[in-house]
């Protein structure tokens, strides 16, 4: 997507909130968390902001009341996590969530629903997992890579030095900065395997060196994914 949407939690603090800022920027949103609703709603009020998720577990406060106060500020679309029992979740729908979810979920549950309620409330044919640009499409969430219509088959150490790539566009990332970021992938990590690695991959992506679409060397620092976003 070429712009990304701005995502409003309002939370009770704990460390699911990093966990779904995380999940939510790996998809191309932008998010940011306050742990009391009015300091929310005061963002709400004075910021753009294209889709609010109200947690309604707040100690101390009254979901419901936070949910009305929205609604006379703002007809971004909300989603509820976790509603109690069937009665508040009917009650939330009435007072204008858009949606409902119960804690614990998975992640991709709530990505989904973010994209059900997006196209629904924005007209749009979004699907939030695939990336696309100038003649490639990468699908995060069943990892297919495909180049000029073509699927190209990725190692584990290929794809997550891709994707790292792909979710760091126009900067110049380091050999230090790829060997850090795939901690745990069983690779032998050194500034020469780096290469090696991404050589591989360019190959994988059809890159010709001299006019590369996707992966540009930046000599004496590593190396930059220019590939040409389509929203």
């Amino acid at each position: 997507m070429a712009n990304k949407y701005q995502i409003l939690l309002i939370d009770d603090g704990t460390r699911i909130t990093g966990f779904i800022k995380n999940f939510l920027q790996s998809y191309d949103f932008t998010a940011i968390a306050f742990h009391k609703p009015e300091d929310g709603i005061k963002f709400l009020n004075n910021r753009k902001v294209d889709f609010v998720i109200l947690d309604v577990m707040l100690p101390g406060t009254d979901w419901f009341t936070i949910l009305k106060e929205i609604r006379t500020i703002s007809e971004v679309p909300v989603i509820m996590l976790s509603p109690r029992d069937a009665t508040d979740r009917i009650i939330a729908l009435e007072l204008g969530a858009d949606d409902c979810i119960h804690k614990p979920f998975d992640p991709y549950e709530l990505l989904v629903k973010i994209q059900a309620v997006i196209r629904r409330s924005f007209s749009q044919s979004v699907n939030l997992y695939v990336r696309s640009f100038e003649g490639l499409t990468v699908n995060r969430l069943t990892e297919k890579v495909e180049v000029d219509g073509k699927t190209i088959h990725l190692t584990t150490a290929e794809y997550e030095v891709f994707k790292l790539f792909i979710d760091n566009p126009n900067e110049n990332l380091n050999r230090e900065f790829i060997i850090e970021h795939l901690k745990g992938i069983q690779w032998e990590a050194t500034n020469r395997s780096v290469d090696l690695l991404v050589s591989r991959l360019r190959k994988k992506l059809l890159e010709d060196i001299n006019n590369p679409r996707y992966i540009k060397t930046v000599h004496g620092e590593g190396y930059k994914f220019i590939g040409k976003p389509i929203s």
